[in-house]
């Protein structure tokens, strides 16, 4: 090693000493002499062991035992973030450099030694790191809520605790992260310190009067704070507190520890569309230009089944509870978590889309290294990635924001009243024109005879209706979808008012003032209302106004002013719904979705279906060439249990 070292500049150049294990590994692949740099690296790895043994022991003295135990199992946490030692303890039983067969003399402390390596990095990267024959079997956890509840059951005995706490789950951030076993142990801690300074009451008044008695009149200390079991709302801000604070301490505890929390949000976003987009053929190797992998930072997961026809199926996924602290920028961004002002789908169905927006922007940085190799960013590429739904046309709108902004709310219901001329001027001011603006994703009021979230990227403007337990849909996609002013045609009359209102990219507040008066008005039926505002805004004509309902009509003219305003040539209807988790209940809501095309605003096809709250996989059959050797469809968006 010291020889290589002091014959190549460049080797000085990146290790500072040559006796470092990063240099060992350089050196073992490009030297001759292999064995005996592999013979020096189990050597190390045995004595890393043992000296971290002693160590966490607070024992100094020699390991050998008289009575030694008949077999010592040696667990190594995150073991993919030190290659060299994984490979140190990889080896072949029958090998002479087999680190067992190191612990001799003062380290001899059992008959038998057995290495458990565990780590949060994916199944294929701990497959790359083997350096024998020998037999691998990757044990891989998938997303599973049974260990958080029986944690606990077992730390709380209190019922009455129990029941408060089940409203936790009622919270689709909290839900979805306390599948991850490792954030399910550090919710359940957390919780247990939380309750210790909890009393729960049903009584608010009552309860706190005698608080404050009880208070006076013992010298121990009570608990600090009184919850009300009936306070559901207040249950899931404390879940979105739970969730920042646990995707902050994951991060401590993973590959990411040592990455900036945005920089970790972005290589998630980004990795979801390299995975989702690239081609088959590029499908194993699809992070190779990311300056640093997400499936060896334990981010994302990839897993390798041989097929009986000598083929593999390779699958790369990302769970739900990854996707949600992607989205709080692990424990950097939580207050949104806790927001029940837009509704608690609403607002986890808006956090979901800014991620997903985010991996098409335009910025592709991991801190200050540009990420290469991505797919490109269209309306199309974007849709097929993440929709159910099928598409007859091509879409070629770019997505050109640079960033996205964090989730925004709105102050009061976006619909046609007093306050939507200011509110379309501030949109407008902020958020207007196509280059090089940021792409938002806003939270509608609660309640609002329109959209649920109002994003937009470019000149495309989305407007999502958010169905939460849509075990059997209660929702009728065609109602849904003229609330939001999508019909089989356009409509003249609506695009006159809105060229009335719009002369420019400016709305005129008092036109559209003068007519939401009107319109809102209680004297006559909802077309004799339409009719008299066309004749003011318009001009007396005679109008041919379609018989529709009056929903449709506010719709469409509620999206044509929101198109006008931020600059936008084409508006997509979404609908974000939970995922049923049968595929039967999916493929029928889907086939429902797909039976109602529209052609308004740009769009000539069904709506975007997105099931939200589960993981997101692809799968890839491949030949041993490494070519691919079918298409298997595009990917879905879809739970991963």
């Amino acid at each position: 090693m010291q020889e290589m070292w002091d014959k190549n500049e460049e080797y000085k150049r990146l290790f500072p000493e040559c006796k470092s294990h990063a240099f060992l590994e350089v050196c073992i692949k490009n030297s001759a002499d292999k064995n005996s740099l592999r013979y020096l690296r189990v050597a190390q790895g045995c004595k890393w062991v043992c000296e971290t043994i002693r160590q966490d022991a607070e024992f100094p003295y020699t390991m050998k035992s008289k009575k030694p135990f008949d077999v010592a199992f040696i667990v190594l946490d995150e073991i993919g973030s030190c290659p060299w030692l994984y490979k140190a303890v990889n080896g072949n039983s029958t090998d002479g450099a087999y680190i067992t067969k190191f612990f001799t003399d003062d380290t001899s402390f059992a008959k038998k030694y057995q290495f458990i390596c565990s780590t949060t990095t994916s199944e294929s990267i701990f497959r790359n790191l083997c350096t024998s024959p020998g037999q691998f079997n990757a044990v891989t956890m998938r997303p599973s809520s049974i260990l958080y509840r029986e944690l606990l059951i077992k730390q709380i005995v209190d019922k009455n605790v129990l029941i408060a706490l089940s409203i936790l789950d009622e919270n689709h951030y909290f839900e979805s992260l306390v599948q991850n076993r490792r954030c399910a142990v550090v919710a359940v801690e957390r919780i247990d310190k939380l309750m210790s300074t909890v009393k729960l009451i049903s009584s608010t008044a009552g309860d706190m009067n005698e608080h404050q008695k009880n208070r006076s009149n013992v010298n121990k200390r009570l608990p600090d704070i009184q919850f009300n079991l009936t306070d559901k709302e207040g249950m899931y801000a404390v879940a979105g507190f739970l969730v920042g604070v646990v995707a902050a301490e994951y991060k401590k505890l993973s590959g990411v520890k040592n990455i900036n929390p945005i920089d970790a949000q972005e290589i998630v976003a980004k990795g979801i569309r390299a995975f989702l987009c690239c081609e088959e053929k590029d499908f194993e190797n699809v992070f190779s230009e990311f300056p640093q992998n997400p499936l060896e930072l334990g981010l994302f997961d990839c897993r390798t089944e041989p097929q009986k026809d000598g083929t593999r199926r390779v699958t790369i996924s990302v769970s739900a509870a990854q996707q949600v602290m992607a989205a709080t920028a692990y424990g950097g961004v939580p207050i949104f978590t806790c927001s029940v002002s837009g509704g608690a789908f609403e607002t986890f169905s808006a956090s979901l889309l800014s991620t997903y927006l985010s991996g098409y922007s335009t910025v592709c940085f991991d801190g200050e290294n540009q990420i290469e190799g991505l797919p490109p960013a269209n309306l199309s590429t974007f849709l097929n990635s993440l929709t159910e739904t099928k598409f007859s046309s091509t879409y070629d709108n770019p997505l050109v924001h640079p960033s996205v902004s964090g989730v925004l709310f709105s102050p009061h219901q976006i619909a046609l009243n007093k306050t939507l001329g200011s509110y379309l001027s501030v949109l407008a001011q902020f958020h207007g024109g196509s280059e090089e603006r940021q792409a938002f994703v806003l939270v509608n009021g609660r309640g609002a005879p329109y959209a649920d979230l109002i994003a937009k990227s470019g000149d495309i403007l989305f407007l999502v209706q958010c169905k939460g337990s849509i075990d059997i849909p209660k929702f009728t996609v065609e109602k849904e979808l003229r609330k939001m002013g999508f019909s089989d045609k356009g409509d003249v009359e609506i695009e006159a008012l809105v060229s009335a209102f719009c002369p420019g990219d400016v709305v005129d507040e008092k036109k559209l003032g003068k007519a939401i008066k009107i319109i809102n008005s209680k004297k006559g039926d909802f077309h004799e209302r339409f009719k008299k505002c066309l004749d003011a805004i318009c001009g007396k004509k005679e109008w041919q106004i379609a018989d529709s309902d009056a929903a449709l009509l506010k719709g469409k003219l509620l999206t044509g002013l929101l198109m006008r305003s931020l600059g936008c040539t084409i508006a997509v209807p979404v609908f974000m719904c939970t995922d049923p988790g049968t595929d039967e209940v999916k493929e029928n809501l889907k086939d429902l979705v797909e039976s109602h095309k529209v052609n308004s605003f740009g769009w000539s096809d069904p709506a975007a279906l997105l099931f939200v709250d589960g993981g997101i996989k692809r799968s890839v059959e491949l030949s041993e060439s490494g070519g691919k050797k079918r298409p298997r469809g595009k990917a879905k968006l879809r739970r991963t249990k």
